[in-house]
């Protein structure tokens, strides 16, 4: 990671238009979701990022585009969906979805892009009795997660669009266009592929809840693309599909699921929605999260006492970032997931240790370093009963 590949964009994906200037400028901005099993010597992984919202069509995205092949090989990548309680509750949500959505509908085959380690796609069987599982991290691995009825593919979308048929097919993504450089291409490309009877149900984070929660340490380099309603209707309008249903998950990431369809209708557009996720509103409540990550900052630096941050999350880089602290003086990191022990992000210094590691913290200061699930991260902190408990951000 210290010769990350990458392209620039400097369009936005949805409609085209030419950036203006970014709503944040992030430089040396770090890699997340990146272990290694020994200290570092050389911190590594950074990478000069901007962000920017789009004030024709209200889509948000990243400029810079590191190459898909360095974040998601199976030896870097992290993340699997059966073993995050987080995501699991999630895609629980999204099932409720996807069955109120297909309702008694029978498809010839369910199609999952991004389907880590097949948690959602084999809950599928209510609608179907053939499953696609397409996911670049299980590259090498297909015959491990194949069976009868289920063919997996271990490649990007893009690249086998060809051999999959989508006609009269349930076909599911969970968080995974947001990591798609160009997601109008792939979404035109599957239109293309499907049928009428074919439905389209999809999940990723929201733009509306990133800035209505001043929540910007939501942005890192996995994610390219931060859709709003009005830029998924937008894009809807360019590929000829139709808008079904959708919903908000507020509980994870703020997420926004869609349900569409091949069609000819045209969605309707609101301004409203461009004028309050538009660039001003950013840039204001992004200079509110500047102000409580500069308050949480010298929180941190006048403290005397021992201080342990609570949860080795996938994003603690960005926490590091936007706090300006490096974590060296920090303790340890400290979680319960034992498979975490003894293990070091690729651009942090501090160990990860297990929480039963450590006898007591009754003298410490916890620093909450799981911020997307802090309410449930919360109750296991005071469990541990500190002297402190430091909570760098303002909703919960």
């Amino acid at each position: 990671m210290n010769d990350i590949k990458y392209t620039v964009r400097v369009a936005c994906g949805v409609c085209e238009m030419p950036f203006s200037k970014p709503v944040m400028y992030l430089p040396k901005f770090p890699l997340t979701e990146l272990f290694v099993n020994e200290k570092p010597e050389k911190l590594s992984g950074y990478l000069d990022q901007e962000f920017h919202i789009c004030s024709n069509c209200g889509h948000g995205q990243l400029s810079n585009v590191i190459a898909p092949e360095q974040l998601y090989s199976p030896s870097a990548y992290f993340f699997r969906t059966s073993t995050s309680t987080s995501a699991s509750k999630c895609n629980d949500f999204f099932l409720s979805f996807i069955k109120k959505v297909v309702d008694n509908k029978k498809f010839i085959s369910a199609v999952e892009i991004g389907c880590s380690d097949l948690y959602l796609l084999k809950q599928l069987s209510f609608c179907t009795q053939k499953f696609i599982g397409i996911d670049p991290i299980l590259k090498g691995k297909e015959k491990e997660f194949s069976e009868e009825n289920v063919f997996v593919y271990g490649d990007l979308y893009e690249h086998i669009a060809e051999d999959i048929s989508l006609k009269d097919s349930l076909v599911i993504s969970s968080h995974t266009v947001e990591h798609i450089e160009n997601p109008k291409k792939m979404f035109k490309k599957m239109i293309e592929k499907s049928s009428d009877e074919t439905v389209f149900i999809h999940q990723f984070p929201s733009l509306e809840y990133l800035i209505d929660d001043a929540r910007f340490d939501q942005v890192f380099h996995q994610h390219l693309n931060y859709f709003s309603l009005n830029s998924v209707k937008y894009m809807l309008n360019e590929i000829g599909a139709e808008l079904v249903d959708y919903t908000f998950n507020p509980r994870h990431w703020g997420s926004l699921l869609i349900a569409f369809k091949k069609s000819k209708k045209q969605n309707i557009l609101s301004k409203t929605d461009l004028i309050n996720y538009g660039l001003i509103r950013a840039k204001k409540e992004h200079a509110h999260f500047c102000n409580i990550m500069n308050f949480t900052k010298d929180q941190l630096e006048q403290i005397k006492s021992p201080v342990y941050i609570f949860g080795a999350a996938l994003m603690l880089p960005i926490l590091s970032y936007y706090l300006k602290n490096d974590f060296s003086l920090i303790i340890a990191i400290v979680d319960d997931d034992s498979s975490k022990k003894g293990r070091y992000y690729i651009n942090l210094k501090t160990q990860i240790i297990n929480t039963s590691d450590i006898s007591s913290f009754e003298d410490a200061v916890i620093l909450l370093g799981i911020l997307n699930h802090s309410r449930r991260v919360m109750k296991r902190i005071i469990e541990l009963n500190p002297k402190k408990i430091i909570i760098p951000i303002q909703t919960m």
